[in-house]
């Protein structure tokens, strides 16, 4: 559960609750868009150029020395596939006109779910078309089955937390506090001023 603080800055709340290890979530989902690339390509792809480890563990380390949890995201394309990480949860606090908080899902902030998490999306046909496609058939199976052993392997957990917001028929893997937390903690949430 989250528990608001104080605003700490224009951008940033300051909130208690779960804290995660940023350096084992980030390296734990990079070696799995990795291993999602590699199955799904089973060739000898230039891997660095298609998942550009290095740049998003560096933007992500940037990010994490000023916010604990923030909605941003990196993704790759692979085969018939996206996938996007989120290694520091994808929440952030709204203020509303009358000073009080919500969750960028509306909800009050003790249901923010901060927990970082990974969705595996079908690719659209019409790379001007960003809807959200979800994977069938074949493609469903298979991405499936890859987050299966991903879960045995690495402890993440594709049943969403209790507070999770959950996009029908995506594909999502969780990493639960309880494998790659660091207890409690002042957490810097993002703040953005006002819904749209």
């Amino acid at each position: 559960m989250i528990r608001i603080i104080r605003k700490l800055d224009d951008e940033t709340i300051l909130a208690w609750g779960p804290k995660f290890d940023i350096e084992r979530v980030l390296t734990t989902m990079l070696d799995i868009q990795r291993r999602f690339a590699e199955a799904v390509l089973r060739s000898d792809a230039d891997f660095e150029k298609i998942l550009h480890a290095e740049s998003t563990a560096e933007f992500f380390r940037g990010l994490a020395e000023r916010f604990d949890v923030i909605p941003s995201h990196s993704g790759i394309s692979v085969g018939n596939y996206h996938m996007f990480i989120r290694p520091l949860g994808y929440a952030e606090f709204e203020e509303l006109d009358s000073g009080e908080f919500r969750t960028n899902w509306r909800k009050p902030p003790s249901e923010l779910d901060v927990t970082p998490y990974l969705t595996i999306e079908g690719r659209n046909p019409d790379p001007l078309d960003d809807a959200t496609v979800r994977p069938e058939g074949e493609a469903r199976a298979f991405a499936t089955a890859f987050l299966e052993r991903e879960s045995l392997r690495t402890g993440i957990t594709t049943t969403p937390p209790e507070k999770a917001h959950v996009i029908e028929g995506v594909l999502c893997a969780w990493f639960p506090h309880a494998v790659f937390g660091q207890g409690e903690s002042e957490l810097r949430i993002h703040r953005k001023a006002d819904f749209f």
